[in-house]
């Protein structure tokens, strides 16, 4: 599965072995808003070595249940084999020994769960990408998250980058939402009508869920340019 790749042109691209529960392929998902083409498969050795040699990655990411010598070999043939290549394994014990040692066998990070989607994120696009670089920044989606707003819908990330957007030039959206609307579907390659209309659905189905403010959960719906200045403000005092 791929996310964005065929209509955004982005700069790199990850392989991901998806795992129970779909963790990959929301993972993926989330990655793509982030600057990172991604594509899913099983989390499997042999169809990682299947898919690395159909296409070039820049990184491979894949979730280790069973910490085995199999899985050491594994990764310093593929850091052998594919030098240029960011390999991040995902474990699931806390020992520091595992770790190092899967480090030492050649991966460039090793993450250990439980993390959230975002977090991950952030972690993993770091690596590639600065601040400057970066279509949404992973704090902002982690800060919105928690405050209850979909992350499985478009407009999640749109308000995402209208935050990130609002941190560098507070001055874009101090007349109207048009040309903050603009600068977004700019930076997310998309069309003004697609950021207005998915923002609408987004934020609609937020206040009709409740959204969070001040610990409390909030109905009714407000202005998406008062709403937008609200969250920002939250933000930044709690960053």
């Amino acid at each position: 599965m791929n996310f964005r790749g065929d209509r955004f042109q982005l700069k790199y691209c990850i392989l991901i072995g998806n795992t129970i529960q779909n963790i990959g392929t929301r993972l993926a998902r989330n990655l793509s808003y982030f600057g990172l083409s991604a594509d899913t498969c099983s989390n499997s050795p042999d169809v990682f070595l299947e898919k690395l040699a159909e296409k070039n990655y820049d990184g491979l990411i894949f979730f280790i249940l069973k910490i085995q010598n199999s899985t050491y070999s594994m990764i310093s043939d593929l850091r052998a084999k594919y030098n240029n290549m960011k390999i991040y394994p995902i474990i699931f014990t806390a020992s520091e020994t595992v770790r190092q040692s899967l480090i030492e066998a050649g991966a460039n990070k090793c993450f250990v769960m439980p993390y959230t989607d975002f977090s991950l994120c952030g972690e993993i696009i770091c690596d590639f990408f600065n601040n400057y670089e970066m279509i949404i920044f992973p704090e902002i989606a982690e800060f919105l998250h928690k405050k209850r707003f979909s992350c499985k819908m478009q407009g999640f990330y749109y308000l995402c980058c209208a935050i990130k957007i609002c941190l560098y030039k507070p001055e874009i959206i101090e007349t109207s939402v048009t040309g903050l609307y603009r600068c977004i579907a700019e930076e997310m390659n998309t069309t003004y009508s697609s950021v207005e209309k998915s923002l609408r659905a987004m934020l609609s189905q937020a206040f009709q869920k409740g959204v969070i403010f001040n610990d409390e959960i909030v109905h009714k719906r407000m202005k998406n340019k008062e709403l937008i200045l609200l969250l920002l403000d939250e933000f930044k005092n709690n960053s």
